[in-house]
Order: C-alpha cells, then sequence, then structure tokens
C-alpha cells in the first residue's frame, strides 16, 4: 500500500466564543478569528487534533471583496473567484500540529512594517498588527514596541525568528492570549494601548508579549510530543515572559511578578490534595485542566530555579541545544531534560527537575549553624493541622552567609554546608528556589533587621 489522499467536503459554523471558529460584530462589521488549542481546530476542519501530528498547512480563504486575511504564513495572491468573491492564498506553513493554525478574516486595520536584521538573523522580517477599526487608534505601541521584544528573544535562543513573519492580532473577546505560528493572538485591551497607558498596563504588555513570542520557540518550532508535556510549553515561556520583559523595560520591573506568583502558587501546592506539574494526560478534559497555576507559578518558578542554579549561560546552553535536536519536530519533557543535563554536563540535574516536576509539594529547609558552616535539611512544608505524607526532593539550593554565595544540590534529607562560621544568613538568595526556608531565631532576627540593607 502507498501513500493516499483525503479530500473532505466539510461544513462548519462560527462560534460567539474564542474557541474553534468565531466570529464578532464590531461596530457594523463582522470579524472572524480561530482559537484552536487545545483541540478545536476540528471545529473548522477534519483533523488530528494531536501536537505530535506536524505538517505544512496550505490554507486558502474565500471572502467577500475587500476583506483581509491573515494567516500563519504571508498571502501569495488575491484572485477573483465564482459570484464576485475574492480567493485568498496562503503560502505553505512550516510543519505544525492543528492547534497553531489561525486564519482570521473581517475588514480588518493591518499595519505592517519590518523587524531590522539581528546578528542571528541576517535579513529584515515583515511584520505588522491587526485591529478593528474600533482599535485602529492604538497600534501604536504594540508596533513600536515588538521588535525590541523579538531581538531579545532572538538573542537568547541564539536562533532567528523561526516562522517567515509575525502578525500580532488583537480580538475583543479573547480572554488572555495564543502563540499561533506567525500570528499571535491577543485580548485587545493586552495590546492596544492608549498614549497614556498605566505602568500595569505596560508591565502586562510586556510579561505576556514575551510569553506569548517565546512560545514561537519553545511550542512552536519545537512542540510537545503529547498533551501531558504541555506544562513545559507554559512553564518555560511563563519564565521567559517575566526575563525578558523584564530585559525588554527594566524600569517596569516586570520581573518581580514572578516571585509573586511562583510564591503565591506554593498554598495551593502545599494542600494534601493536588497534582503535580507532569501528570498523565488520558482523555480530553484533562488536557485545558493543566492550564492552571501549577503549570504557570510552580513550574515557572522551577525554570527559574534550575536556571540559577546551573548559571545563565549553562541553562541557554541546554535550551539552544534542545531547540537545535528538535527544530521543526517534537520533544518530551525528558528529551528537554537530558539537553539541560548535556549541555551543563551535570546528570544531577536530572534528578532534581524530576523530583519537583513529578511529585506535588513544597519542600521546607531548615537552615542552622554548625561548627564551621551550616547544615541544610529539608521536610515537607504544610499548613498547620495538616499531615500530608513525607517527601523528598534533589534541591538545587543558593545561600549565602556574609558575603559568601554558594549553591549546591540537597539530594538528602540532612546536608552540611561549609561556610563562614559568622556573617548574614540569606537563604535562597535571589529568591529564584521553590521552597521555603526555616532558621533559629536568632538568624531571623538578624535577617529581618538587615533587610533594608540587603542586596539581591
Amino acid at each position: 500500500a502507498g501513500a493516499a489522499t483525503l479530500a473532505f467536503d466539510y461544513t462548519g459554523s462560527f462560534g460567539d466564543s474564542a474557541s474553534g471558529l468565531f466570529h464578532v460584530k464590531v461596530g457594523d462589521a463582522w470579524y472572524s478569528w480561530t482559537q484552536f488549542e487545545s483541540i478545536d481546530a476540528r471545529a473548522a476542519f477534519p483533523g488530528f487534533d494531536e501536537p505530535g501530528f506536524k505538517t505544512p498547512f496550505t490554507v486558502s480563504v474565500t471572502t467577500h471583496p475587500g476583506l483581509v486575511v491573515i494567516g500563519n504564513a504571508p498571502k501569495v495572491s488575491v484572485t477573483k473567484v465564482a459570484g464576485g468573491m475574492e480567493k485568498h492564498q496562503l503560502a505553505v506553513t512550516k510543519p505544525l500540529p492543528t492547534y497553531l493554525v489561525a486564519f482570521d478574516t473581517g475588514p480588518f486595520v493591518h499595519q505592517t512594517g519590518t523587524i531590522p536584521a539581528t546578528p542571528e538573523r541576517p535579513t529584515p522580517m515583515p511584520y505588522g498588527a491587526v485591529a478593528t477599526h474600533a482599535q485602529k487608534d492604538k497600534m501604536g505601541y504594540v508596533m513600536a514596541e515588538t521588535p525590541r521584544i523579538v531581538s531579545l528573544l532572538e538573542q537568547y535562543f541564539g536562533e532567528p525568528f523561526p516562522f517567515p513573519k509575525l502578525d500580532q492580532i488583537g480580538t475583543p473577546i479573547m480572554p488572555g492570549a495564543m502563540e499561533n505560528a506567525g500570528a499571535d493572538t491577543y485580548g485587545d485591551g493586552i495590546i492596544f494601548l492608549s498614549p497614556g497607558a498605566t505602568t500595569s498596563d505596560k508591565q502586562a504588555f510586556g510579561m505576556i508579549v514575551a510569553h506569548e513570542l517565546s512560545h514561537q520557540w519553545f511550542g512552536d518550532l519545537v512542540t510537545p510530543a503529547w498533551w501531558d508535556d504541555i506544562w513545559l510549553n507554559e512553564s518555560f515561556a511563563n519564565w521567559m515572559g517575566y526575563r525578558i520583559g523584564n530585559a525588554w523595560r527594566p524600569e517596569l520591573n516586570i520581573g518581580v511578578g514572578a516571585l509573586d506568583e511562583g510564591f503565591g502558587t506554593m498554598n495551593t501546592d502545599a494542600l494534601e490534595v493536588g497534582r503535580p506539574i507532569h501528570q498523565p494526560i488520558t482523555d480530553n478534559g484533562q488536557i485545558d485542566s493543566a492550564f492552571d497555576g501549577i503549570t504557570y507559578g510552580k513550574g515557572g518558578q522551577v525554570v527559574a530555579m534550575i536556571a540559577a542554579y546551573l548559571g545563565d549561560e549553562k541553562f541557554k546552553a541546554g535550551v539552544r541545544l534542545h531547540l537545535k535536536r528538535h527544530a521543526y519536530g517534537n520533544a518530551t519533557s525528558e528529551q528537554f531534560f537530558q539537553s539541560i543535563s548535556d549541555a551543563a554536563k551535570d546528570p544531577r540535574v536530572l534528578s532534581a527537575l524530576k523530583s519537583f516536576v513529578d511529585q506535588q509539594g513544597v519542600p521546607v529547609i531548615d537552615v542552622r549553624r554548625q561548627g564551621n558552616g551550616i547544615v541544610a535539611s529539608q521536610s515537607r512544608y504544610a499548613f498547620l493541622g495538616s499531615s500530608p505524607p513525607p517527601l523528598s526532593w534533589t534541591i538545587p539550593f543558593c545561600v549565602r552567609v556574609g558575603a559568601a554565595k554558594q549553591c549546591t544540590l540537597l539530594d538528602k534529607t540532612t546536608t552540611s554546608i561549609a561556610a563562614p562560621a559568622s556573617g548574614l544568613i540569606m537563604p535562597n538568595v535571589g529568591g529564584a528556589g521553590y521552597y521555603r526556608f526555616d532558621m533559629a531565631p536568632a538568624d531571623w532576627q538578624a535577617l529581618i533587621a538587615a533587610s533594608g540593607t540587603l542586596s539581591p
């Protein structure tokens, strides 16, 4: 038996919520968008809604005259067809799963420009912003700021933007944002900012846009093999959103939000009833439930913790290795862990990652002075009156005693660490660790007294 081609005549309908193929009337005009993650592409066309099935898509859209069509790939042609309609033919896409396919249609305002060449990308890249007429006067900010964020991401990943163009698309009913390849989609309020936008508006813009655009590499270029690895997509992008957002506009202090989100998630993760970051996905209903605070808050903080322990250059080398190994294909969490371990030349990182993503719960580290050093003891953090089963982790632990900072992996219940015999103890220095800590009362008092003068 050889290859076979299946042809379907298929009729779908528009929805009125941000799922599948949906449309909204804005003013006197109708506009349509797509939102296919996780398994809603089937509302627009037959297909296998599984991330492991990546294939190039050839898309054409037939519309009334004068309408704009935006998709994953650049437009090739517009031709007149029967009934006075127009057929918009888009170029063939890079290999994509169905959940990253997009096509939007309507009397959009489409502003365009080019992102200048970078060391990673020797030629300028076309980009644009797409809005309903109601938002046409608020497109300046996203047009002005997108090139800087793209360039920062290219610099981090060491790879050019992986698709031939980028459009930043707004819709009035999207509750968040979506990383469709070359066609990111956002709620209008995220990217269309007025000239008097508040600091919090700009912080949200920076974090969310950096998050979604980082997916173009981590999620779109390299896609999870199955839905049980979607946590890695979102956890990594959450970390990148804060990191790149902070680099984009340091004065906005976007990175602080990562600490707030990570430590806030601990209140949920410390409950006896909960879930690990990484868990089996065996039916459709479990897919969307994985997009929660554990995935974003805990997952993002765990990524930050591993990056801080290894150091920025080693962790970045692992990320780049992962992208090169699996470009335009699929990969599992295990394969990502292996790339990080290989680049860092430290196989113990594998056990650290697994101990945090494959079991629920929060460690608490008790730090005590002992002789010429400190002793760190780990246990499971729990609320007063709660008695969850004991757990153990391999914890990337960073501590500063006086001026001396060091990081080590705590893979036993109790670990002795060489440190100065005197000096202020600052566990979890830098705040990247996903754990609580405790100390002797005198060390707590000294730390609190010096809190106003502490460096990060």
